[in-house]
């Protein structure tokens, strides 16, 4: 990969900061973690986006990052474009009984939107560390109930494909880069 030119178009764009060799243990719960050859943090989710359909049409290396929590990055850092959801991805809608969450919203925050608008089913997230889109990745649980026991559906972008609607039950739960899910509480 060549990062100069990979942040000279990236930074050509203004979507938000893109920064060369950024450490990752700034962006780690654990705090360790050697640098990405290039960090960038998307404004918006069509920024977002667009950075993802840019990186795979160029075949260049990336990993999609979201708060870092529980995520161990070696000290060798990663030869890749480390994209960040942690600002694009934060919305959250409520529309009757309905959320709908960008996967970079925190989990708890979620929860306790949940609380404050009287829906329940997502009291068991109120102390699971991370983001939505992490919660998601591994099914995120506690207390008997898991991601899975309240979320439908989910918008999410695959390498090749762009975007598309999943059932969570075409899911799996198991999704690369989740942008934006349909709660359903009751």
């Amino acid at each position: 990969m060549n990062a100069t030119m990979v942040i000279d178009e990236l930074r050509e764009w203004d979507i938000g900061p893109v920064i060369e060799n950024e450490p990752l243990s700034r962006h780690t719960s654990f705090r360790i973690g050697g640098p990405a050859t290039v960090y960038v943090q998307p404004h918006s989710e069509t920024d977002l986006i667009r950075v993802l359909n840019w990186v795979e049409a160029q075949k260049i290396p990336y990993f999609i990052l979201g708060q870092g929590t529980n995520v161990l990055v070696s000290d060798r850092g990663l030869d890749a474009v480390v994209i960040s959801t942690s600002r694009a991805l934060r919305e959250i809608r409520l529309e009757g009984t309905r959320m709908t969450a960008g996967s970079g919203v925190l989990l708890t925050k979620l929860a306790h939107k949940a609380h404050q608008a009287n829906l329940k089913g997502l009291e068991f997230a109120i102390s699971i560390p991370g983001t939505l889109g992490g919660a998601l990745v591994m099914n995120a649980g506690a207390h008997g109930s898991e991601m899975r026991h309240v979320v439908d559906s989910m918008l999410i972008w695959e390498p090749g494909t762009g975007l598309r609607m999943l059932d969570a039950s075409e899911a799996g739960l198991i999704v690369k880069a989740s942008l934006w899910n349909g709660i359903g509480l009751p």
